[in-house]
């Protein structure tokens, strides 16, 4: 299991309401290890990188 899994199940653990997002990359060679955390009808959001 990857580390962004083992965050993510932790997270909805907590909250099921959590959506996680990968950032989509146009290059092969972008880092496509940027993660954006929100919650349904909550105005923040935070970034994680894998």
């Amino acid at each position: 299991m990857r580390d962004i899994d083992r965050i993510m199940q932790q997270f909805r653990r907590f909250d099921s309401q959590v959506k996680f997002q990968q950032l989509s990359v146009k290059l092969p060679a972008d880092d496509d290890g940027l993660w954006y955390v929100s919650r349904e009808r909550e105005p923040v959001s935070i970034q994680i990188e894998s």
